[in-house]
């Protein structure tokens, strides 16, 4: 249910100018979902959704390919950096690994390898300026 409800929210934000929690709250009960404003609130942290500025002013906004991954992605990640065509990915103690399927999820096709020790990635790209998109890539959907 929670899924369903996850994915509701990713169109609803995704279709409309939205500006508000209420907003979304009512359009989710007009698609048959009962939900309050502390509820809603941990879904859209927990999708990485967050107001952004616009020209307009602040509405919510999905990040890119993040309704998709994990909530756990980018929770364990330090930083990211490219060194010539291997990007790094500094984590947590632990989660390095965990963090590396999520990341061989993506389907990157410029990442031809990945290799996790306890706390840092390494991410084989194709060539330097493919290192350069993925970390700005990841960067992006991570927030860092």
């Amino acid at each position: 249910m929670k899924s369903v409800r996850h994915d509701q929210i990713s169109e609803i934000i995704k279709t409309g100018t939205i500006t508000t929690q209420a907003e979304i709250i009512s359009a989710l009960r007009e698609r048959g979902f009962k939900t309050n404003q502390p509820n809603l609130s941990r879904d859209l942290a927990e999708m990485g959704i967050k107001k952004r500025r616009t020209k307009n002013g602040y509405v919510y906004a999905c990040k890119p390919v993040v309704t998709t991954l994990r909530p756990s992605f980018s929770h364990g990640i330090k930083s990211i950096n490219a060194a010539g065509n291997i990007v790094v990915i500094k984590c947590e103690t632990g989660t390095a690994g965990a963090v590396c399927v999520s990341i061989e999820k993506l389907n990157l096709s410029e990442i031809i390898g990945t290799i996790a020790g306890d706390d840092t990635i390494f991410a084989a790209a194709v060539s330097a300026e493919s290192a350069a998109k993925i970390t700005n890539a990841l960067r992006e959907i991570t927030g860092i």
